[in-house]
């Protein structure tokens, strides 16, 4: 599996708790269901993006850094 499907895979897993925690929170909330609703989903549905992007930027600098290894041994062999 690429990376690139297993970042969408965890991003719909997060979407689909985004959804879920937008419906408590408007089941919660007697004044403003909406905006509750829009504030909690948007809130779970950020943290996930930001804990998928930076996980990204992890392993392709990881991934940049052992090809650069790996380019230097061969270089000098």
């Amino acid at each position: 599996m690429t990376t690139r499907r297993s970042a969408l895979y965890v991003l719909a897993m997060f979407v689909a708790l985004a959804v879920f925690w937008a419906v408590v929170g408007a089941r919660l909330d007697d004044a403003h269901p909406v905006r509750t609703m829009f504030v909690v989903g948007g809130a779970v549905l950020a943290v996930g993006v930001l804990l998928v992007g930076s996980a990204t930027a992890l392993k392709v600098r990881r991934l940049q850094a052992r090809r650069r290894e790996s380019n230097e041994v061969t270089a000098s062999t």
